[in-house]
């Protein structure tokens, strides 16, 4: 492994990272990975470009189990050079070609000849295929990657990556807890100062501003909702057209990012004194979040989580206000991030398993932070 600068994390992070993948590789006796998704690329390999939020540049790994020296990173002309990633191997996809670079006219058969250089063409290659994955590269490439190494047995590697993601390094459990810090203060703090006449935009702005005060990097996903009918455009980008109002509903999920890691949190709140329908709904929130948060514990299925949390809402008469089958989930480099907490999901946590419960019930990430962030959260009584 090469010398890194500009890195997330030092190299022994990485190191123990290749550790855990070539394990995991070994399980399924899966012989390379090929690697497009952004976050996988900077979990295994420490790359991160801000040429990769552009859909014209295409990006791409090769990590092969058996020899992670010979590991090669794909990249367009323009990036220039690699620093902050441990991999000595770095290919153009403009190498051979005479100036000038065409970087949006990456050739997928590179990577072919690369993997065919390894002696893994009729391997077992393992590619971003599953749930919480995405390719990062068009469908065309796709298709003449498989054609060219028609020979191999190309497998989905999603399973393998949650397995490794899904447990967070005591590093990695550091930077969630600074964003997730960072993006709470930011969000207690904008509540504390609203007022009639401020547009969902105006506080969504509001927030980002403080959270980039506070020390965050990067914008992760930030919901801001005004209204008893908020519900409808959940997930919607804030407006300019919904004015806050004395007596409003004021509901904010979401946060920053740190070194390309999200937070993922809910603040709900009355403006001004809660009527006693909306102060129920409000301690109902409460009660079912902490029921969650005490269910939370290694070997707990993710389900029995969702039913601790479901339980309360239906005994406390809220049971049919609940419309998702989620009630939390993972997050690290994506802010939807295996496991997920819903009625479905049977499988058990893991220690480090970085879940985020009443993710939707608008709780706090894990027991251990609950009292340095709820303090003033803003997520019951008056605002």
């Amino acid at each position: 492994m090469k010398e890194i600068k500009y890195a997330d994390f030092p190299l022994n992070e990485y190191q123990m990272r290749v550790q855990r993948v070539q394990q995991a590789m070994e399980q399924t006796a899966l012989d390379a990975l090929v690697i497009t998704d952004p976050a996988n690329l900077r979990y295994l390999f420490g790359f991160q470009n801000l040429l990769q939020l552009s859909a014209t540049r295409l990006f791409a790994g090769v990590f092969p189990r058996e020899a992670p020296e010979q590991a090669t990173l794909f990249i367009p002309h323009d990036c220039q050079d690699a620093p902050q990633s441990w991999v000595e191997n770095v290919i153009f996809w403009s190498a051979g070609q005479e100036p000038p670079f065409d970087d949006r006219a990456a050739d997928i058969g590179i990577v072919a000849e690369r993997i065919q250089e390894l002696g893994l063409n009729e391997g077992r290659l393992g590619l971003e295929l599953g749930a919480g994955m995405r390719l990062g590269m068009p469908v065309e490439q796709f298709d003449r990657l498989r054609a060219l190494l028609s020979k191999a047995d190309i497998i989905d590697a999603a399973p393998i990556w949650w397995s490794v993601r899904r447990i967070k390094s005591e590093a990695e459990i550091a930077v969630l807890q600074r964003i997730t810090s960072i993006s709470a203060k930011a969000i207690n703090d904008a509540l504390e100062h609203l007022h009639e006449g401020i547009t969902e935009r105006e506080l969504y702005c509001e927030v980002h501003s403080r959270m980039f005060a506070e020390g965050a990097d990067g914008q992760s996903l930030l919901g801001v909702l005004f209204g008893t009918e908020g519900w409808r455009r959940a997930n919607m980008a804030p407006t300019d057209e919904r004015v806050l109002e004395t007596g409003d509903w004021v509901y904010l999920d979401g946060g920053g990012m740190l070194q390309g890691y999200s937070a993922d949190i809910c603040r709900m709140g009355v403006l001004g004194k809660p009527s006693g329908e909306q102060q129920a709904a409000l301690d109902a929130v409460e009660a079912a979040n902490e029921a969650m948060i005490t269910a939370i514990r290694p070997g707990v299925p993710c389900s029995e989580i969702y039913r601790a949390g479901r339980a309360v809402l239906e005994e406390r008469g809220w049971g049919g206000a609940i419309g998702s089958l989620s009630m939390g989930h993972g997050i690290g480099l994506n802010v939807h991030e295996m496991p997920d907490i819903n009625l479905y999901n049977d499988e058990p946590l893991e220690e480090n398993s970085k879940a985020a419960p009443g993710e939707t019930l608008g709780g706090c990430p894990d027991e251990s932070q609950r009292q340095s962030l709820c303090q003033s959260c803003g997520r019951c009584g008056s605002l």
